[in-house]
Order: C-alpha cells, then structure tokens, then sequence
C-alpha cells in the first residue's frame, strides 16, 4: 500500500466518504505534479505546489 492510500485508510475512519475521496483527487493531482515519492518531498516543493495552485490554477478554496 502506498503512502496515500495508507493515509486515506486512517482517514476513513473519522471522516466522510466524500471528503476521502477529496483528499484523494488533492493528494494524487500533487503527487503527479511533483512526480517522485511523497516521502521524498521537500518543504519547497510544497510550497512551489500550492504557489502553482493559487497563482496559476486559480485555487484560492484549496488554500
């Protein structure tokens, strides 16, 4: 099991199929934009991600 759906394992246990679901899409659209492991993700890279979704993707409810 990958580090994402171990997460969403833990996490369907005290919140809703839908909010899973969405933290899936948010954490598998993050995890192609880095292209690597996230176990292997820096600070910066996070942070160049969510510039990327504000500046560029106009995400501002994500943030």
């Amino acid at each position: 099991m990958d580090i994402i759906e171990a997460y969403l394992e833990e996490l369907k246990l005290f919140r809703s199929p839908k909010t899973v679901k969405n933290y899936r899409s948010h954490l598998t659209n993050f995890h192609r934009y880095v292209g690597k492991p996230l176990d292997h993700v820096s600070r910066d890279e996070i942070i160049n991600y969510l510039d990327y979704l504000l500046n560029e993707k106009k995400y501002k409810s994500y943030l």
